[in-house]
């Protein structure tokens, strides 16, 4: 019998628990995978795909995957969706049914997983874990240990597989009776491996062949090269030989259509998932040889644009002279907080794995409700010495449920989206050879085109364009405008000052 070579892709969005928030990243992430694998150019699998299954179904298919297999046969898992950690430090998957109180009855644990691939004959089996390790602590996530002290040498270990994981750097632990969806990319590593197998980058040594080696290495460049906080990790156990993933295709695959098809019952949600990852299917093909490090990376939803070129009249400024504009004015105490220093405002954040803005509350143009096509900027730095956090702008605020978010941290630049207090991603790209400490001037825009009713955004940093992009689902109505602040979940404390904030019209 020859050699087969068969991939479970599982992807679980919607949970019935409350305290798991829906998913949007893990079908998008299925439906690019799957593709990628299935092509009979490039990774030449049968491909089989769950979505949204209880635990005990998860269960019975992998069981199935593993059981009657050859030695040489060639078996692929990847799980994308939440991660869960629990009292005992074990590694559970969850599932659609899965209580946060009853882990073990509800969810797939590593060690079920593990079992399943112990018990096959197969010595050739990559497991893919694209999921965090979530946890509640007081309002936000509690930082746990990093995916190698989960014990993954010890809960997954066995002959003849490899186990590579989204991050090593930002999973969190599940230590309490709720899980809170705060900011989490973990999908930029599902989407920088769909397109190094579909460009064909993955093959780094040129030889048409992308080995197990290969890809982990293409992914791991790419993912760090567009979040310095995310470090995805490998684990090999007694792999014999150079294994081939995929060929390199004769003929580039062209990226498919940006928009994502509307997951059922879900209107906003993405993994946020650990600390602060980019969305699915980004690319990091970089451009090398400039200060300012830019990358072509493709969103999961909308296309990216060009930013206005013309301005307005400016029909707000503040220099923080006096406190006439109130923006929240509550002392460094708490769990976030602004206050008046100086000339500049001081903002920050100590609840790690949370994003807070502030905006200023006199009713004028911008409050409650700015104009929809504006133009904001602001000269912003670091007060505090963590470096795992984001500053930025915000415009089209509305209370603290919905924003759209502009924000630098060290080594890269993104624009997301908040709905109902739930993060999406829109797009991330590396930002090199800028000084957060120092200080920059950030200018974002934010305009709707009356034709398709689509949301066109861009951040400037030191008037350099950095990232781009259109948002067509659901775009976010008219809101108030401000400044922001997050903490990823490793960080401890986070202050940015901001000085000359200024909006006007596009």
């Amino acid at each position: 019998m020859s050699a087969r070579r068969e991939a479970l892709i599982i992807a679980i969005d919607e949970y019935a628990d409350p305290g798991l928030r829906r998913l949007r990243a893990p079908a998008h992430d299925a439906d690019e995978l799957g593709a990628v694998l299935a092509d009979p150019e490039i990774g030449g699998f049968t491909v089989r795909r769950l979505r949204n299954a209880p635990a005990h179904e998860i269960s019975e298919v992998l069981e199935e995957f593993f059981a009657d297999r050859t030695s040489d046969d060639v078996l692929l898992v990847h799980f994308s969706g939440h991660g869960l950690k629990g009292a005992d430090g074990a590694l559970h998957l969850a599932a659609t049914n899965t209580k946060l109180n009853r882990l073990a009855a509800t969810s797939v644990a590593a060690e079920f997983v593990n079992r399943q691939m112990t018990a096959s004959r197969s010595r050739r089996i990559v497991l893919l874990l694209d999921c965090c390790y979530a946890g509640a602590f007081a309002r936000g996530l509690l930082p746990r240990a990093g995916a190698a002290d989960l014990g993954i040498e010890e809960q997954l270990a066995g002959r003849g597989r490899a186990v590579i994981t989204a991050s090593s750097a930002v999973q969190f632990a599940f230590e309490g009776d709720a899980a809170t969806t705060v900011r989490r990319r973990p999908s930029v590593f599902t989407g920088v491996l769909v397109q190094g197998l579909r460009s064909g980058d993955a093959d780094r040594d040129g030889d048409g062949i992308v080995t197990l080696d290969e890809m982990y290495d293409h992914v791991y460049a790419g993912v760090r090269a567009v979040t310095p906080h995310q470090t995805p990790g490998k684990w090999v156990f007694d792999m014999q030989g150079s294994l081939p993933i995929a060929r390199r295709p004769a003929t580039p695959r062209p990226a498919p259509s940006a928009r994502v098809r509307p997951l059922s019952r879900v209107t906003a949600a993405v993994r946020r998932s650990p600390g602060r990852a980019v969305a699915a299917g980004l690319a990091c093909a970089l451009a090398a040889g400039t200060p300012l490090l830019l990358t072509e990376i493709r969103p999961t939803r909308g296309t990216p644009v060009d930013a206005a070129a013309t301005t307005g009249r400016t029909i707000f400024r503040d220099d923080f002279t006096s406190r006439a504009n109130r923006w929240p004015h509550t002392g460094a105490a708490g769990p976030h907080g602004g206050y008046y220093v100086n000339g500049a405002y001081r903002y920050g954040s100590r609840t790690p794995g949370q994003t807070w803005w502030a905006v200023p509350s006199t009713p004028s143009e911008v409050y409650p409700t700015a104009p929809a096509n504006l133009r904001m900027s602001v000269a912003a730095r670091w007060t505090s010495p963590d470096d795992a956090a984001w500053f930025g702008l915000v415009c089209r605020a509305n209370g603290d449920e919905d924003a759209y978010i502009f924000t630098v941290a060290e080594g890269v630049a993104h624009i997301a989206k908040m709905k109902n207090r739930i993060f999406d991603e829109l797009r991330g790209e590396p930002l090199r050879g800028v000084d957060l400490h120092a200080g920059v001037t950030l200018t974002a825009d934010c305009a709707t085109t009356d034709a398709d009713h689509t949301t066109q955004l861009s951040l400037a940093v030191d008037g350099k364009t950095v990232v781009q992009y259109r948002d067509t689902a659901e775009p976010l109505p008219p809101g108030a405008v401000g400044v922001t602040v997050e903490m990823s979940p490793q960080a401890t404390d986070a202050e940015a000052e901001f000085t000359g904030f200024a909006t006007s019209r596009l």
